[in-house]
């Protein structure tokens, strides 16, 4: 008797299932340092990367079920440039099913953003029945980098562009500012309403493949480039 055919949110073949503990994301950003000489009025150089992290985890957790007591996505707060991974980071980005990048200048030039990129890309990714998609990585124009050469192994990936959106304008202004430009400007349901888009498409990402789990026990073995 033939078997049925799998639907394509059912899980991949036995061995591959997913932990549920595990990170649904993880923003790769390059980390912005206090100046050199405070200034008492500064606010946090991260708190904008902070803000999507937290509205992010906000829709995935409407969008995408999750065992009690897990967080959907995972951001690094405590490491800076230069400093060793600390085995929670080396977990996450060796076991999330999405990896979310937020390009800029300064990322495109931290040897630690590139391990954290080339640690995730490592991993293998199974297809679910009936994906098209071939990678998780979600590279998102945090500032814009046009006077920066790009890696091709990320202009090889589908940019975040934020659709179906209010004003079309916007999404011109998120390709020629990027996301950081839009935080600044546009109004709050605006901004509301491109950080669901993401949220969206991280979502279908996860339901889209599955990234068998590769934990790194060496992250200074990495390329520091972007591979």
């Amino acid at each position: 008797m033939p078997q049925p055919e799998p639907k394509p949110d059912e899980e991949p073949e036995s061995g591959s299932a997913e932990d549920p503990s595990a990170p649904l994301f993880f923003l790769s950003y390059a980390r912005m340092r206090p100046l050199n000489r405070p200034v008492e009025s500064l606010p946090d150089p991260n708190r904008n990367v902070r803000m999507l992290f937290g509205r992010l985890s906000m829709h995935l957790n409407n969008l995408v079920y999750r065992e009690t007591g897990t967080d959907p996505g995972f951001m690094d707060v405590t490491m800076a440039g230069g400093e060793r991974w600390s085995p929670v980071l080396m977990e996450a980005v060796g076991t999330c099913q999405v990896f979310v990048a937020l390009l800029s200048p300064t990322y495109l030039q931290r040897p630690w953003c590139a391990r954290e990129w080339n640690a995730f890309a490592a991993r293998t990714v199974r297809p679910r029945p009936g994906s098209a998609h071939t990678t998780s990585i979600v590279p998102v124009l945090w500032t814009s980098t046009r006077s920066y050469r790009v890696p091709e192994s990320i202009q090889a990936i589908q940019l975040f562009v934020p659709e179906r959106l209010h004003r079309p304008r916007l999404t011109q202004r998120y390709l020629e500012d990027g996301l950081y430009g839009l935080l600044l400007g546009a109004n709050q349901d605006e901004i509301e309403l491109v950080i669901f888009r993401l949220a969206q498409r991280i979502a279908e990402l996860h339901f889209a493949n599955h990234v068998e789990p590769g934990i790194v026990t060496d992250p200074e073995s990495l390329p520091t480039t972007i591979k």
